[in-house]
């Protein structure tokens, strides 16, 4: 009876199945590809909008603004001459030069990574509250006694436009889409890996020999 069983449970018993392996894989694929086409056609970010010299000059609380980042022309700047350079987080090499944007009859002090001419300047309107923009700040105070009154009460980060660095909205959706159909895949692949590993049957033990009837059996 024993051996019986065990033949049948070799053939007759379920095998392990991979299509659960495949729709994973085949799914996840199909998801990630389709969220890296739309990240890679997602609409980019919109530029940041252009201010009047009015609106900096009467400006005392970056907050107010509706975008963070301002875009205006400048036809004149003032160079005082101020550049700062140091180390900063895990020993990189810093850099800022120190400008005074003409707005109206106020100077908005701006700090740039690189030297900076009349046009177009974009950046990020801020109140500084680092030691070595402060130190800058007061360091035009002391070049240019005249400009003191003539100061603006925020700043600019002068830079290009990216808001925020990371990626956010509609890119983000479809980033996460993405990750998502890939992580599905992998489990998908696991899954098929895994299921075709079937156990080894049980060793079948050859049949006893049949006894001989008694009538048969020699005396």
């Amino acid at each position: 009876m024993s051996t019986n069983y065990a033949r049948w449970n070799e053939v007759y018993a379920p095998q392990p199945r991979r299509s659960n392996g495949v729709l994973w894989l085949v799914a996840g694929l199909l998801t990630a590809a389709g969220g890296f086409a739309l990240y890679s056609v997602a609409p980019p970010s919109e530029p940041p909008p252009p201010v009047t010299a009015e609106v900096l000059r009467n400006l005392s609380d970056p907050a107010t603004l509706p975008h963070p980042y301002v875009s205006l022309e400048f036809k004149k700047i003032v160079d005082p001459k101020i550049h700062r350079s140091g180390r900063g987080y895990k020993n990189r090499p810093w850099q800022a030069y120190y400008y005074l944007l003409p707005v109206g009859d106020l100077y908005v002090v701006a700090s740039s990574d690189t030297p900076i001419r009349p046009g177009v300047i974009q950046g990020k309107v801020v109140k500084w509250d680092m030691p070595v923009n402060v130190g800058a700040l007061q360091e035009v105070y002391t070049r240019y006694p005249a400009y003191r009154s003539k100061i603006a009460p925020v700043q600019i980060d002068v830079g290009n436009y990216s808001d925020p660095p990371a990626v956010s909205g509609w890119p983000l959706f479809f980033a996460l889409i993405a990750v998502g159909g890939s992580i599905a895949a992998v489990v998908g692949l696991y899954k098929m890996l895994t299921a075709g590993a079937a156990a080894a049957p049980a060793p079948v033990s050859a049949p006893a020999p049949a006894e001989a009837p008694r009538w048969f059996q020699p005396r």
